[in-house]
């Protein structure tokens, strides 16, 4: 039994940076829609804090032996521990440049939640191990940029933005899905270490087909090119913080 304990304790101090954004994404969201508009000023330093926090603790996590957690799905080492701290540092360096613009809009808590879990969506797609973590990982990062591009509401270019970076986002999450069920059948496994061995006797096509889509999808995600033209469009839009 208290070795059981000692599992959970460091189970929990493996994930305790994404724990924490996590749970302050969702006190800020709270705070957001139990509160008048008025006391939402403060909103940013709560942000703030709670990014922080988790980079505190990534920064402990920096001194342990890296190893796989969360069920063999999300990977606890250097370069996604290093990742996330960057992400960090600029989710804050966000909240800092919006500070002024929410001088003439109120909506407070709402947007920094978005920031907080958009955060969170890119700092699981560093660290993550497994096909299905990469996904959800995605889909939260996702929506995220969503809200926020459309965030300008009485914005017609800010509406046109966040309409178009859905629908280019609906269709790389669609690819990203199908593509990871082709690997997923073929390899009868999602998790990366295990790919490998699954997909030694599997059908070429198919396999190129899945990864093409997999591949696809996240150039449409990160802008690169020859599938950027949508990024000029969508940051024209998008309000400047």
């Amino acid at each position: 039994m208290p070795e059981m304990g000692t599992q959970m304790v460091q189970f929990l101090g493996d994930i305790l940076p994404e724990l924490i954004l996590a749970a302050g994404g969702v006190v800020v969201l709270l705070v957001a829609l139990f509160t008048p508009r008025g006391f939402q000023t403060w909103m940013a330093g709560v942000a703030a804090a709670v990014l922080v926090a988790a980079g505190v603790y990534t920064v402990f996590d920096l001194i342990d032996p890296p190893g796989m957690t969360f069920f063999g799905t999300l990977a606890a080492d250097g370069p996604g521990r290093w990742t996330t701290l960057v992400l960090i540092v600029t989710g804050l360096l966000v909240i800092a440049l919006s500070v002024e613009w929410f001088t003439s809009d109120a909506r407070q808590g709402e947007y920094y939640f978005f920031i907080v879990f958009g955060t969170l969506g890119a700092v699981i797609l560093a660290g993550a191990a497994d096909l299905m973590e990469l996904i959800l990982a995605m889909m939260l990062s996702s929506v995220a940029g969503y809200s926020l591009a459309a965030f300008h509401r009485r914005s017609r270019a800010s509406s046109e933005a966040g309409m178009k970076y859905f629908l280019i986002g609906a269709l790389a999450n669609a690819a990203m899905v199908y593509g990871v069920a082709l690997i997923f059948g073929l390899a009868g496994t999602t998790t990366f270490e295990r790919l490998g061995t699954g997909l030694i006797d599997a059908d070429p096509l198919a396999l190129s087909v899945g990864f093409g889509l997999v591949v696809i999808a996240l150039a449409f995600k990160i802008g690169a090119v020859p599938v950027h033209q949508w990024v000029p469009d969508v940051a024209e839009g998008a309000p400047a913080p």
